[in-house]
């Protein structure tokens, strides 16, 4: 029997502070979101966050959903559940929309 070894990927994502603060949430609670939401470990240390997975979709998606939520809080939004779920739904949104243009393209 062939052993599988799982290949981990990782990414290092630059945030503002603040942002780093607001990510955690009550009890961790917006971190446990994003990270069960998304299927990766988020992991934060000196300014910046650390998404690890085993998927590069996952980790893809979770990059653009920490920047999302970078760019919502500089705007002056308040980080809670509700704006990580917003932010969430808004990637994956926009990563629906960019596939389903490549496969016109591709198609047409």
């Amino acid at each position: 029997m062939e052993a599988r070894t799982n290949k981990l990927a990782s990414e290092k994502i630059e945030l503002d502070v603040l942002t780093m603060q607001d990510l955690f949430g009550v009890a961790d609670a917006n971190l446990k979101l994003l990270e069960r939401e998304l299927g990766v470990s988020l992991i934060t240390r000196d300014g910046q966050a650390v998404a690890v997975s085993e998927s590069e979709e996952a980790l893809a998606l979770a990059v653009q959903t920490l920047k999302m939520l970078d760019r919502m809080r500089a705007l002056g939004e308040q980080i809670d559940e509700f704006a990580v779920s917003r932010a969430l739904a808004s990637v994956r949104e926009l990563l629906f929309v960019a596939l389903f243009l490549r496969m016109l393209k591709v198609g047409g």
